[in-house]
């Protein structure tokens, strides 16, 4: 059998005969001709076995004699017998051979174990830190608020959760503008809103809208009162709305149907008033806006004394009123159809008027004519009853601002407020015959 330069590996050591420092010699240190490594004795390093107590892979006695001789012999590994580093017992050494498993102490590398007592004081330096930090943590948690404490007034009402930026003042204004979204009305409340610091448990805290609605509702919220308006003619109750908003309402569908467009504004004839105050959520009394109109625009008959304007005839104003001729001359007895009316007679016109009425100014930008003047020259060599114009005359022209005043859509009067002539007229001259002499 060839072994071809194979060198089997030394006999192992036995644990119980001295070591020497020709076991660990490397085979090419030794074809060197190297001088000899020092002797080692099993002195010099110990072999654990397994289960002595040492903590890592040092359980390993096998390693540890290893470490020794790596650290003693430099980093280059030497020929060390493969079959010491097995784990577990040698089972080609006899039982009786083996050495005991558990080494005394004495022969034992002594690992590093601290002082009890420098042991003991530790443990308790970190337990007594420990539990200071856990005192400071849970003082801090109990010091800090987590929600607020609502009063109303000086009654307790629970228990809310923290909001950022958020004060007694403004969560007060919350809630009110909250009940009154509730209400579609605007409220009054006797009570005010404290919000306090503190502390509770999540069981009893709510949120801000849970809150609110504990404040709004049952009989320990708030004492509201709701806004109402008082609607008076010439003295006289009409009617009662919830707000100033529906009374604005009111007065548009009373007023727009009289509207042109030259409409600058419009009034009450009547006594308008209204007195605001606030009442009781249950009040039942409350009218609509639609009711209160058809109420105030209930028409009566009445007689109305009307004055005469220029250029009226009794058939213009019958028309401009909506009566009959007929109707006219039974009111005024004293005219009749043939009677030339002056201007500024008063005349008893028998109409229907509602209970209020509405009076509107329009204010009208025009071009109106101005009437040219007529001058009539007798001229004795005409014939008489003949005519001749000298000169034809021409209107002039001038811009106007008028007011008209209307009362329910009927003119009441017209007045010229701004004027500036944009052309003057022309004088139209008339030469008439003169008549013969009497008794020619």
């Amino acid at each position: 059998m060839s072994t071809h330069g194979y060198k089997p590996p030394p006999k192992p050591v036995k644990l119980d005969v001295p070591a020497s420092a020709d076991d660990f010699e490397s085979p090419k240190r030794k074809r060197r001709g190297n001088a000899p490594l020092p002797e080692i004795s099993t002195d010099d390093f110990e072999l654990p076995q397994r289960g002595d107590g040492v903590s890592g892979r040092d359980n390993d006695g096998d390693l540890r004699v290893y470490r020794e001789a790596q650290r003693s012999y430099g980093k280059k590994r030497p020929d060390f017998p493969r079959d010491r580093l097995r784990r577990g017992p040698r089972r080609d050494i006899p039982p009786s051979q083996r050495p005991p498993r558990h080494i005394p102490s004495r022969q034992r590398r002594p690992a590093y174990q601290l002082n009890p007592m420098v042991k003991r004081i530790t443990v308790l330096g970190i337990a007594g830190v420990t539990a200071i930090v856990v005192v400071i943590l849970l003082a801090v948690h109990l010091m800090t608020d987590n929600a607020f404490a609502v009063y109303l007034d000086d009654r307790h009402m629970g228990y809310m959760n923290l909001l950022p930026d958020m004060d007694s003042e403004s969560f007060h204004n919350f809630a009110i503008s909250q009940l009154e979204f509730n209400l579609n009305a605007e409220v009054r409340v006797a009570e005010r809103v404290r919000l306090r610091p503190g502390r509770a448990p999540a069981s009893e805290r709510l949120a801000s809208g849970e809150m609110i609605t504990r404040l709004t509702t049952g009989i320990y919220g708030f004492t509201v009162e709701i806004a109402a308006v008082d609607i008076y003619v010439n003295g006289s109750f009409e009617a009662t709305l919830r707000s100033m908003a529906d009374v604005e309402h009111l007065e548009r569908m009373l007023q727009e149907p009289w509207h042109t467009a030259y409409t600058v504004r419009s009034e009450f004839v009547q006594d308008w008033e209204l007195r605001p105050r606030f009442v009781d959520p249950t009040y039942q009394e409350f009218s609509t806006a639609t009711d209160t109109q058809w109420r105030l625009e209930r028409r009566k008959q009445v007689h109305v004394p009307y004055a005469v304007q220029p250029s009226e005839n009794l058939g213009i104003i019958a028309r401009n009123h909506g009566i009959s001729l007929e109707t006219i001359l039974r009111d005024n007895p004293h005219i009749n159809i043939h009677t030339i009316l002056s201007i500024g007679q008063l005349l008893q016109i028998y109409t229907t008027r509602p209970l209020l009425s509405v009076r509107t100014f329009d204010y009208v930008n025009r071009i109106q004519p101005i009437p040219m003047p007529v001058q009539q020259v007798h001229n004795p060599s005409l014939a008489a009853a003949t005519t001749r114009v000298v000169q034809y005359g021409r209107n002039g022209e001038e811009y106007a601002v008028t007011r008209i005043t209307r009362v329910d859509g009927v003119l009441e009067s017209e007045e010229t407020l701004e004027s500036r002539v944009i052309s003057e007229p022309r004088m139209h001259i008339v030469e008439m015959g003169s008549p013969p002499p009497e008794g020619g």
